[in-house]
């Protein structure tokens, strides 16, 4: 698991190390954006980082929006990136959306088993599903990331699907139709810039 960037020297060793295919999973950036806000109110970013900002310091509209900002500027382009890659790799990428894994789980599996032509049995199938559920906190999660392996947790927080909802302000609706509409219309999480909190 990993958040490697599309770029042709990854791209490159990737494939230098024999890595066939690769499953990229996104979520809906509204939801990303709340993930990080509520990840770096716990775990502020160093200060020397370039996208340095203390959540804590700073009122949450104001916060979420600096989130929603940085996740327009790379999470889509690292989604586009994994997609132009697509294109020009036939059956190297698989795209899952994270939505699909929490409402069926199993079925999502077993497209990527099916990608990676993996046979395995039902009660197999069962078993991995229900062992790797995320169920516990977000600080939890990650103290025990430290010594788990990464499939076993991989989900810090709960991943409610469509929190943004009950997050975002009116300034936040408003910037982040602006931000990112466009791509969550292109990713079908919306048809078009009419939805609202």
């Amino acid at each position: 698991k990993t958040h490697l960037n599309p770029n042709l020297n990854n791209l490159n060793f990737i494939k230098k190390n024999n890595v066939k295919k690769i499953v990229v999973t996104y979520r809906d950036l509204r939801d990303v954006s709340i993930a990080r806000y509520h990840r770096l109110m716990k775990f502020p970013k160093k200060i020397n980082d370039p996208n340095y900002k203390d959540y804590n310091l700073m009122n949450k509209s104001d916060a979420i929006n600096h989130s929603i900002d940085l996740v327009a500027k790379h999470y889509i382009n690292w989604i586009d990136g994994w997609k132009e890659i697509s294109k020009k790799n036939e059956d190297l990428v698989l795209f899952i959306r994270f939505e699909d894994l929490i409402k069926d789980s199993k079925k999502e599996f077993k497209k990527i088993l099916n990608f990676y032509e993996i046979n395995l049995n039902e009660e197999l199938i069962n078993q991995i599903c229900k062992s790797t559920e995320g169920k516990k906190d977000m600080v939890t999660n990650l103290n025990e990331s430290r010594v788990l392996p990464w499939a076993l947790s991989s989900n810090f927080r709960s991943g409610k699907i469509g929190n943004w909802k009950n997050e975002f302000s009116k300034e936040n609706l408003i910037f982040a139709k602006k931000l990112l509409g466009q791509k969550l219309i292109e990713l079908n999480y919306e048809k078009n810039l009419n939805w609202d909190i």
